[in-house]
C-alpha cells in the first residue's frame, strides 16, 4: 500500500509533493509525519507561529494539515495563512477532537478545504491528502498552460500582473 501511494502521489505532481503538518502535540504530530510520508516530503512544526515564518521563507507548500491548537486556533491559522500568501488553490486541512459539528462551518469559513474529526483513521487520511495533492496538481498545470504563450513559453499580461502584485505584497509583508 505505502509503495502504491507513494508512486501514485509522485505521477501526479511530476515531483516529490510537500506536506505541512503543524501540530503541538509531538506523540501525535510524529504519526501524522509517519502516515504522510508514503505521499511526499513531510515538513512538521509543533508552533503555528514557526509554519508561517516557514511559509514566508520557502513557500513550496503542497498541501496543509493543521490540528485545533491551544497557542493559535487552526482556524485562525487557516485565516492567516489564506491572508498573507498569494495561494490560489493551496489545500488546507484542519482536524480536531473536538466532537462539535459548530467547528466545522468556521473551519471551511475561514478557506480550509477539509475537516476531519479525531480520532482519525490513518487510511482516510493519507486518500484525502492524495485527493488533494491531485487536485492541486490539475489546478497548477491549468494555471501554468493559462499564463504563458504556447509558442514562447514567456508570461503573459495577465500573469506578470499576477506576480508583481504578489511580490509586492510579500515585499510590504517582509518589511
Amino acid at each position: 500500500m505505502e509503495l502504491a501511494a507513494e508512486n501514485i502521489a509522485a505521477e501526479v505532481s511530476g515531483m516529490t509533493p510537500c506536506i505541512m503538518v503543524v501540530e503541538d502535540d509531538d506523540s501525535t504530530r510524529a504519526t501524522l509525519k509517519q502516515a504522510l510520508k508514503p505521499l511526499g516530503r513531510v515538513v512538521d512544526f509543533g508552533n503555528p507561529q514557526d509554519a508561517l515564518s516557514y511559509l514566508d521563507g520557502h513557500g513550496c507548500v503542497d498541501a496543509i494539515i493543521t490540528d485545533m491548537m491551544k497557542e493559535m486556533h487552526g482556524v485562525e491559522f487557516c485565516t492567516q495563512v489564506r491572508e498573507r500568501f498569494n495561494r490560489d488553490f493551496l489545500p488546507i486541512l484542519i482536524y480536531s477532537s473536538f466532537n462539535d459539528p459548530q467547528l466545522e462551518k468556521p473551519a471551511f469559513d475561514a478557506g480550509a478545504n477539509d475537516f476531519i474529526e479525531k480520532p482519525i483513521s490513518f487510511f482516510r487520511l493519507q486518500m484525502r491528502i492524495q485527493v488533494h495533492l491531485q487536485n492541486k496538481s490539475l489546478y497548477d498545470q491549468l494555471q501554468e498552460t493559462a499564463q504563458r504563450d504556447g509558442l514562447s513559453q514567456l508570461f503573459n499580461r495577465h500573469a506578470f500582473l499576477e506576480h508583481a502584485a504578489a511580490e509586492f505584497k510579500r515585499a510590504t509583508r517582509m518589511g
